[in-house]
């Protein structure tokens, strides 16, 4: 496919016409892979996270001081994101502009862009680095099982079977019967910036969910 932000993992910008192996990935097991429009991640089964592609600039979890090389050309092949090494991640997913990672903990780690409120955190100040989702770690009886980002939104389901979202509720993308965020200023009305609670699915039995 297409390879102008280095997405394909291949050390260049040069698209492939035919299947290729990401060279880089051989033998380190990677049992999960998200992408979006130009970038991609994967979780390895050491629980390892790589990135790659989105031309340097996209949210892939990892520091670049301003004359680091990495932004420059590193981009172009699979990179660890450091900040979760030892966190045990088991599966990642990727939305326009921000990433998430779901660990064998039940923990969820976010970052990115965050002007909808897409990470969960209660704000919308974007977050270059992978930040701890907060929420669920109020309740200890609260775990999350799968973790998926869509566009500019999110939801995920827990380990007893609840499904959350949080985002922008365009199109009733979030689940949550209602158009706007009630009470909020105009300019953030589409947009709930914490984790909500779709419960319409309350009383089914839920084993996945996607966005």
């Amino acid at each position: 496919g297409t390879n102008y932000a280095g997405q394909l993992g291949q050390g260049d910008t040069e698209p492939r016409s035919v299947f290729t192996a990401v060279q880089k990935t051989r033998g380190i097991g990677v049992v999960r892979v998200a992408t979006n429009a130009d970038m991609v991640y994967a979780v390895t089964a050491d629980h390892e996270v790589l990135v790659w592609g989105g031309s340097g600039a996209g949210s892939t979890g990892i520091h670049v001081d301003a004359d680091d090389e990495w932004a420059k050309e590193m981009y172009m092949e699979p990179q660890f994101v450091t900040e979760l090494q030892g966190e045990e991640a088991t599966s990642c997913s990727v939305g326009a502009s921000h990433a998430a990672v779901c660990t064998s903990g039940g923990d969820v780690f976010v970052w990115g862009h965050n002007l909808a409120g897409q990470l969960g955190l209660t704000d919308f100040q974007k977050r270059p680095l992978p930040t701890i989702l907060t929420y669920f770690e109020t309740d200890d009886d609260i775990r999350v099982r799968q973790m998926e980002c869509g566009e500019n939104h999110c939801c995920c389901l827990t380990t007893a079977g609840a499904v959350y979202s949080w985002g922008h509720v365009d199109s009733g993308r979030l689940g949550l019967g209602v158009k706007e965020r009630f009470g909020a200023r105009a300019e953030e009305k589409l947009y709930f910036p914490a984790p909500t609670v779709v419960s319409g699915l309350s009383a089914e039995p839920i084993i996945e969910v996607s966005c």
